[in-house]
């Protein structure tokens, strides 16, 4: 069947629908995240559409705001914007010593260094060791906690034990 009053006319094309939405990302070993804001852009006339973003990611820690091209097969285009949120969700590094055992230095117990670590490869760590390094241990045996945090308050903990030794017939 041939419709006589359509004969020639052309549809005119549609712009593709731009749709986006935010998208909060962890931060991967470089500190920085690809994201999509894509959420279901589509050509009204079915047409394929090509979809970029700009700026193109990778994305830095925090909140960037992107703008979404979508684009038809005819040319035409339509844009909208969203954020994206790299979050670090990745705890620092910290490292303890083995646990060790030291002799006394006298009745009150021994001074006992030691080296604890922390890092992060985003941000600066605060790093929090109880008893501290140097500190006088009384003798018998002494639980030592380490907790470092990041810059984005991802926080790791490591422990270890220092026992020192009394003389033999002392009284500790």
């Amino acid at each position: 069947i041939h419709d006589a009053g359509n004969a020639g006319k052309c549809s005119p094309n549609h712009v593709p629908v731009a749709i986006c939405a935010d998208a909060v990302v962890p931060a991967g070993p470089e500190c920085q995240a690809d994201a999509s804001v894509n959420n279901g852009s589509f050509d009204p006339d079915g047409d394929p559409i090509t979809l970029s973003q700009v700026p193109p990611g990778p994305y830095p820690l925090g909140t960037n705001r992107v703008t979404l091209v979508v684009s038809d097969s005819h040319g035409a285009s339509n844009t909208c914007s969203a954020l994206v949120i790299v979050q670090d969700q990745t705890p620092p590094l910290v490292v303890c010593p083995a646990s060790m055992t030291v002799e006394f230095q006298d009745e009150t117990g021994a001074a006992v260094p030691f080296v604890v670590t922390a890092s992060d490869v985003c941000s600066a760590v605060s790093l929090v060791v109880t008893p501290a390094s140097g500190s006088v241990f009384p003798i018998g045996v002494t639980p030592v906690q380490a907790t470092a945090v990041d810059g984005c308050t991802n926080a790791s903990q490591c422990g270890f034990t220092v026992t020192v030794l009394g003389a033999q017939g002392v009284k500790s």
